[in-house]
């Protein structure tokens, strides 16, 4: 049950300014715009009282996702989220987005925490120009005023957005195990956010023990992974800047197919898209001194094909080689010729580390070349 002051508060709501407008949205947005939903809490009363609106509702468990977030392993995560994101498509399918996504406002229905219950409509919003489905007829005209409530056209990205960062940021929670509160005007040091249980991404990561056992036909059939998947992300204007071993993990424990991770300091470069997604503008979210130009160099497409080549090298010698660590006594394994055939080793004589080259002083060929080269095919 939810106990609602009709007294106002001092406090100004987003959607009415006196405390009764608040309460008549929820019920509004629970009873007439949402048809029953089993992850969404149902309305089973309301009572007037003189000074109080009793809103009875489902009970739910206590639990909420606070307290899942340490419990979370990557099998319930993804099963939660996924409620979590089916949910949310579905109220904006009716027009609404909830504005207060937060671990509080997700419930369990049990203590089992195996099936979420999305409370406090307080906040949410009806978009007249979102809704692509309607309840029971309902006519938004009879119970909102045009004037005060957003039934002009608009965007229905910006519309969504403020749902779509909240449910990012319950997912980042789920990753890290601890409850992360994100604003969107915040910036954080790195050092200030927790880090992501690794193992709920991925079990089997690329580095020295699995390095070992790649055999030619195995370790082509991953490197045309990861060639074909840089290239993917540089049609979009994406430049990793970061490709190391530690940051190519694998899909499942059979190491068949890899998943590239960590772009925390990867850049955009609007002039080498040729591929936008959803019709992505860069100047709704870079300024305009952000824009890079592709060029030459380190942070240039380029400078990933240069760390393809180091990945090439530990694949070729079994070993994690770390190319930026130069107090490391030891030479730089040679390429194991009795493992892998001559296409390898002649792809490696192209974008393998510098002093490798066959010809040191020429230009690293492109993502396209390599992809076309024999030992990929």
């Amino acid at each position: 049950m939810k106990v609602q002051s009709l007294v106002p508060d001092s406090d100004e709501d987003e959607i009415e300014e006196d405390a009764e407008g608040r309460v008549m949205n929820e019920i509004q947005i629970l009873n007439n715009v949402l048809p029953p939903h089993k992850h969404i809490v149902e309305l089973r009363d309301i009572l007037l009282g003189v000074e109080k609106f009793f809103i009875v509702t489902e009970r739910c468990a206590s639990n909420d996702l606070v307290e899942f977030y340490p419990t979370a392993n990557n099998t319930r995560a993804r099963n939660i989220f996924k409620q979590l994101v089916e949910t949310v498509q579905f109220m904006h399918d009716y027009g609404v987005v909830h504005y207060d996504l937060k671990a509080q406002n997700v419930l369990f229905d049990t203590t089992l925490m195996r099936d979420i219950k999305i409370i406090d409509f307080n906040k949410a919003r009806y978009y007249r120009d979102l809704a692509t489905k309607t309840y029971n007829n309902f006519n938004p005209d009879r119970y909102y005023w045009s004037d005060r409530h957003n039934f002009r056209p608009g965007d229905p990205y910006k519309q969504t957005l403020p749902d779509i960062r909240q449910l990012g940021n319950i997912l980042y929670s789920m990753l890290a195990g601890t409850e992360v509160q994100l604003g969107v005007d915040d910036f954080y040091e790195t050092d200030d956010l927790p880090e992501i249980s690794r193992p709920l991404i991925s079990s089997d990561p690329m580095p020295a023990e699995n390095l070992p056992g790649a055999t030619n036909a195995t370790a082509a059939r991953i490197f045309k992974q990861l060639a074909t998947t840089v290239h993917f992300i540089h049609q979009h204007g994406v430049v990793h800047n970061d490709l190391k071993s530690v940051n190519v993990l694998f899909a499942s424990a059979g190491m068949r197919d890899i998943k590239i991770i960590d772009f925390g300091i990867s850049a955009y470069y609007e002039t080498m898209a040729t591929r936008t997604y959803h019709n992505f503008n860069p100047r709704s979210w870079f300024a305009e001194e952000e824009l890079r130009q592709a060029g030459d160099g380190y942070a240039s497409p380029f400078g990933d094909v240069e760390q393809l080549g180091n990945l090439l090298h530990c694949m070729l010698s079994g070993r994690d080689i770390d190319p930026t660590d130069w107090t490391d006594p030891e030479p730089d394994p040679e390429p194991r010729t009795d493992i892998f055939d001559d296409n390898a080793l002649h792809l490696f004589g192209l974008i393998g580390p510098y002093e490798h080259r066959a010809d040191p002083s020429a230009r690293l060929p492109e993502l396209e070349q390599i992809l076309q080269h024999p030992w990929l095919r």
